[in-house]
């Protein structure tokens, strides 16, 4: 259906030639391309220009990305700015961050506008068309699904070992885990221990380049949906999907308790650690110390003979 749908696009196509008003934006991958002189052509005849920026990871985090990226992230990242009217972002915490760099780095300043995303997925009566035998027996698992490139920054291996130790605690009452995502970068620690550990096909379950309707389907089934990512940044472009994107399809019935320190952003006296609390079928676990978790309880409630909530104590 995709080729159809790209063939389709590529027979229809017709020359546009921007003039005097039009506004042109780049919302994908800026850094691909070697300069911008079209760009500043048009401009002087009264185009506008502007470009979406997901996050600037390359420029706040650079431990989490591969040299080669960080050096034409930065260098495109300035041709790019210095040739735009206004800037759109996907959240406000990533303008602040934008607003910052042109700030402290450029020495200018540009209208920067966070906006929402088109977060909408397809909606179907028709059952999701699930090819793979090994996600349809999801179905009869309860598990926890993470959607994420598998990369040093999404920290797969902080999930791997609060896995590891809520089965030291709890045994067979834990659900299985389950990711989606293609194998990125600064990984060959956590895929050595996975190998050591054996756990693949036993609790944890890696799913690549899967279809929008097994996706749907792993969706659909979960009882919740974790992250752990070691940076803000919601796109998980490499699985065509993003967190919005799955709650806002996927609401979250679910609470968050935290004692009055956490929740307001301090830790509690005497322990230098976070509290926090959460029961739901779907729901969000914050990030975690590297010293890793301490588990305080962990209770299921059964409903039609499958697990239709979960509820756990993490102290951060």
């Amino acid at each position: 259906m995709i080729d159809k749908a790209i063939v389709a696009v590529y027979e229809t196509r017709f020359e546009v030639w921007p003039k005097q008003g039009d506004i042109f934006l780049v919302a994908g991958a800026f850094w691909i391309y070697p300069h911008y002189d079209v760009i500043r052509a048009y401009r002087k005849k009264g185009m506008r220009f502007g470009v979406f920026i997901h996050d600037l990871i390359q420029i706040r985090n650079p431990e989490y990305v591969q040299q080669a990226a960080i050096d034409k992230f930065q260098r495109q990242l300035i041709d790019v700015l210095s040739v735009s009217d206004f800037v759109l972002t996907n959240s406000a915490f990533v303008a602040s961050e934008v607003k910052a760099y042109l700030q402290e780095y450029l020495n200018f300043s540009l209208p920067v506008r966070p906006i929402l995303l088109p977060t909408e997925l397809r909606k179907s009566k028709k059952s999701a068309k699930v090819l793979n035998d090994n996600i349809r027996k999801m179905a009869s698992e309860e598990y926890v699904l993470c959607v994420a490139t598998i990369e040093v920054r999404k920290n797969h291996m902080y999930q791997v070992r609060i896995w590891e130790r809520l089965i030291k605690e709890f045994g067979e009452k834990i659900p299985k885990l389950v990711w989606v995502g293609k194998w990125g970068w600064q990984i060959d620690d956590l895929r050595h221990h996975l190998a050591e550990q054996g756990c693949v096909g036993d609790w944890l379950f890696i799913f690549n380049d899967i279809s929008d309707d097994e996706l749907e389907f792993l969706y659909n089934h979960c009882l919740l949906q974790f992250t752990l990512a070691l940076q803000r940044g919601l796109a998980c472009r490499s699985a065509r999907v993003s967190l919005t994107k799955s709650l806002a399809s996927h609401p979250i019935p679910h609470r968050c308790r935290r004692s009055a320190d956490a929740s307001s952003g301090t830790s509690n006296p005497g322990t230098n650690r976070r509290v926090m609390q959460s029961s739901g079928t779907r729901s969000l676990i914050p990030r975690v110390s590297p010293s890793g978790p301490r588990i305080s309880r962990l209770t299921s409630t059964r409903r039609r003979g499958k697990s239709s909530a979960m509820s756990f104590s993490l102290l951060l």
